[in-house]
């Protein structure tokens, strides 16, 4: 877990250097990150379906032997939150933290109203179960959100279109909007000062 922990945090300094490179480049970058995450995460994944079993049944007394299938249905979280955190690392670089905090709020809201049905009726392996789901509807949120924050961008031609540009820029382009135009101050009045 800390080779899945270590590829993602240092993502994110490589895609902050390039969020002012052609949209290619850290598309490149992005696709470049997510197959080491694949394939990482695949092992991480291979490893707790193949070993998890033996190592606990080697290691902990019978009475934590139940916890087997739920640590399988548990496996898959290793790859999806990893990929969960470089769409994250993406989006921030860009300068898209509110977008990667209401994916956060949602796939939390999604965790607690599903988990709230499903533990009564199936225990801890649905709560695993659960875990799944979560991390897989965060990765699907996740990448419309990568999509659709380049669109929004094209489409208002901030950036050329076929480049990421400099997304981080935004506010800086729509300050030449008058509409997004900053307030003027007021001057203070002699009595105030």
């Amino acid at each position: 877990n800390v080779i899945l922990g270590a590829l993602a945090v240092s993502a994110f300094p490589l895609f902050a250097n390039r969020r002012h490179a052609p949209r290619a480049e850290l598309a490149a970058l992005f696709g470049r990150s997510l197959r080491w995450a694949a394939l990482l995460g695949g092992g991480a994944l291979a490893a707790a379906w193949l070993l998890g079993g033996p190592a606990i049944r080697l290691v902990y007394p019978p009475d934590f032997w139940p916890a087997v299938p739920a640590l399988a249905r548990l496996a898959p979280v290793l790859v999806l939150a990893l990929l969960n955190s470089l769409h994250a690392l993406l989006l921030t670089a860009v300068g898209r933290t509110r977008t990667v905090l209401a994916v956060s709020c949602a796939q939390l809201a999604f965790n607690a109203a599903v988990n709230v049905v499903v533990i009564p009726a199936h225990g801890y392996l649905g709560a695993a179960a659960v875990s799944v789901a979560t991390e897989t509807f965060g990765l699907l949120l996740f990448a419309w959100q990568v999509r659709r924050v380049w669109r929004w961008a094209e489409r208002r031609r901030l950036v050329p279109r076929g480049s990421w540009a400099n997304l981080r820029t935004l506010p800086a382009l729509r300050a030449n909007d008058p509409r997004f135009a900053p307030r003027k101050k007021r001057r203070p009045v002699a009595w105030e000062e």
